[in-house]
């Protein structure tokens, strides 16, 4: 990776410097042949072109040393420019809104498997929560409820905790208080929180039945309407 992108910009200066170098040297000999010109003894017989010699020369040197520099800018551009497939390739992929949701698989607090991929072709609420975020824990309730009256109709709710900022401990008894019976991811790695952009809590996102996400809220509490709104949306939608 870091290595192979290494050398090939390696490989680019030592180019661009080859080709600035021809470049001087280029301009170099203009200078020195038109010097050259002035020094040579018939110099003194066409004394009366030497205003258009003057004028033509510079105009000429002008001219090539512009070529020069535009074949060597272009030059330079296609030697650096990168390659889409390079610059996405090892990265993980990010959530974007009409985009398709990035796969995710995590063991749950039950100690499950919990995967996007397995859930797809349903409506799915993905909400990233912590629990000592107040809005996380004011929204909880609305979402259980919201579960528990459209599961039936297929729709997948999962609170993804974001374990690297919190314990397992006070997840677990936030849960039990609750009484949540949708499934617990745990972002044991924070894979989930870079994948899915976790830069404040909570943060929910409406993926819909073909994988696209519809819709990302950052912040919350979520009114329980709006919940409910956007779950029918997503069951609508369904095939």
């Amino acid at each position: 990776m870091y290595s192979g992108t290494g050398s090939i910009v390696i490989k680019n200066e030592f180019l661009y410097n080859a080709l600035y170098s021809r470049l001087i040297e280029t301009k170099l000999y203009l200078r020195a042949s038109n010097i050259h010109d002035q020094t040579h003894p018939s110099y003194g017989h066409h004394r009366e072109n030497s205003l258009q010699v003057a004028m033509i020369k510079p105009a000429n040197q002008f001219q090539i040393a512009s070529i020069l520099l535009l074949v060597l800018s272009a030059v330079w551009i296609g030697l650096t420019r990168a390659n889409p497939q390079s610059v996405t390739s090892g990265a993980p992929p990010i959530a974007v809104k009409g985009l398709p949701a990035p796969a995710l698989t995590l063991t749950t607090l039950d100690g499950e498997i919990f995967s996007l991929e397995a859930v797809r072709g349903k409506p799915i609420i993905l909400n990233l929560w912590a629990s000592w975020c107040p809005p996380c824990r004011a929204e909880m309730p609305a979402l259980q409820r919201v579960f528990a009256d459209y599961q039936a109709q297929g729709l997948v709710v999962a609170a993804v905790h974001m374990t690297t900022q919190d314990t397992l401990e006070a997840a677990q008894v936030f849960v039990d208080e609750n009484s949540l019976t949708f499934p617990i991811p745990l972002d044991l790695e924070g894979n989930a929180s870079r994948v899915y952009r976790a830069s404040a809590l909570p943060t929910t996102y409406f993926i819909g039945a073909d994988g696209l996400v519809k819709d990302v809220i950052v912040g919350g509490p979520m009114a329980e309407a709006l919940l409910r709104s956007r779950a029918e949306e997503l069951l609508e939608e369904m095939p």
